[in-house]
């Protein structure tokens, strides 16, 4: 109905080996049956804009930085991370591991705990 989407970039230079890459935008359209053609080309022409704006970026020289952060404080001025069951829930929960691993309920498991850290860091330098 629609024809691809296909960016127009230059040959890349002959020491850099080609990659291909594929750029999708879904289109949700909550009812087929009662959207018209207006409405289901207006949401084709949305997800084209996205597709070429990711593009444009993934093309372009221009490097996207994080936000600036403040310094990361010393040790000593950290607060340690705060585990969601204890110490002493981690540990009777690896004990009741052991237990069903004796009774041969389970044959291997892996113990974990979820660690909470308040932090003035940007997601995207927590990610990197």
């Amino acid at each position: 109905m629609y024809p691809p989407i296909v960016s127009s970039t230059s040959s890349p230079p002959p020491a850099v080996p080609c990659r291909t890459r594929l750029v999708v935008s879904n289109v949700i359209i909550p009812s087929a049956s009662s959207a018209t053609e207006d409405q289901v080309g207006a949401a084709y022409e949305r997800a084209k804009v996205k597709i070429i704006d990711v593009c444009n970026q993934l093309e372009s020289s221009h490097v996207l930085l994080p936000v600036q952060q403040d310094p990361i404080p010393s040790k000593e001025d950290r607060t340690p991370p705060v585990s969601n069951v204890g110490k002493q829930g981690y540990e009777s929960f690896v004990t009741s591991l052991k237990q069903n691993i004796c009774k041969g309920d389970i044959i291997q498991a892996v113990p974990s705990q979820r660690l909470k850290k308040e932090t003035r860091l940007h997601l995207f330098n927590v990610y990197r």
